[in-house]
């Protein structure tokens, strides 16, 4: 067993950017309803208790509640929420510690949630909540690089909207920062898994209008859409000195096509600089 808090420590309650997302369906997952889109404005907060190593999170439609740790591993660890009431509601924690897992990041890192509507059974209709964040020690607005440029690659997660019907996404961009003109640029490309073995390319967005927000470290920009117009966003956040890591949330819209079916797909990104 892997000893000792297994994500970021540094601050007692961390910012956080990511989506949450409620569905309602069949007890055997059939007839997904929910939004077209998650709630942009819903919160997620998720703390850090020293004295007795644990966290805590705030998820929309539940209490603040405490995690409560089941398992871990080399990557990740995952954990029961105190106050949820199904018992099928699940957190995992990716561990930044570089040495380990992932990108090898220092000040960044990324969790999410799901309660599976598949179990228990029998029931006739059940809610399920799934959604991701990603967290991280922001870098102070004034040890942002004030010129230069620099490029960040960048990897996560996400889900789609009910209605697309294939619940998860996974994606990386490619992030060039222009520190002078405080502009981004970069492309977001995406895949999804259908429900079974495999995954497939779903598309690539580039991005416009990005730019750090002034006297901030955070930045913001849309996408341009597979019709030529634009939407979308990303919304993104520095991490560490120096600016020497980045998370950021995006959301992606699908416009109804043949099917006349509209959704959505979303989730979050973690990411460092090149040579960094």
């Amino acid at each position: 067993m892997i000893q000792g808090p297994p994500g970021l420590t540094q601050l007692a309650a961390f910012p956080t950017l990511g989506f949450a997302y409620r569905y309602t369906a069949n007890s055997d997952g059939s007839n997904p309803q929910g939004a077209a889109t998650p709630d942009a404005q819903a919160p997620i907060g998720f703390e850090f208790h020293e004295p007795d190593q644990t966290y805590a999170i705030s998820i929309p439609g539940f209490n603040r509640g405490m995690l409560v740790m089941q398992g871990e591993n080399a990557g990740a660890s995952w954990y029961s929420l105190s106050t949820a009431t199904s018992p099928t509601f699940g957190v995992v924690l990716l561990r930044p510690d570089p040495t380990v897992s992932g990108p090898g990041l220092h000040y960044t890192s990324y969790g999410w949630w799901e309660d599976p509507i598949y179990t228990p059974l029998p029931a006739t209709l059940r809610y399920s909540n799934v959604g991701s964040f990603a967290y991280g020690i922001p870098t102070d607005p004034a040890d942002v690089p004030p010129n230069g440029t620099r490029e960040f690659v960048t990897s996560g997660d996400g889900y789609t909207s009910a209605s697309l019907g294939v619940w998860y996404s996974f994606g990386y961009a490619l992030l060039s920062i222009d520190f002078s003109a405080r502009r981004i640029s970069g492309e977001l490309s995406l895949g999804v898994n259908p429900g079974g073995p495999g995954h497939e390319h779903f598309g690539t967005y580039p991005l416009i209008d990005g730019q750090i927000v002034a006297g901030s470290s955070r930045f913001t920009g849309r996408f341009i859409l597979p019709d030529g117009s634009t939407g979308g966003l990303l919304e993104g956040q520095f991490t560490g000195p120096q600016a020497a890591e980045v998370m950021a949330r995006w959301l992606v819209p699908h416009p109804p096509g043949q099917s006349g079916v509209q959704g959505s797909l979303f989730g979050v990104l973690v990411g460092k600089a090149k040579n960094n």
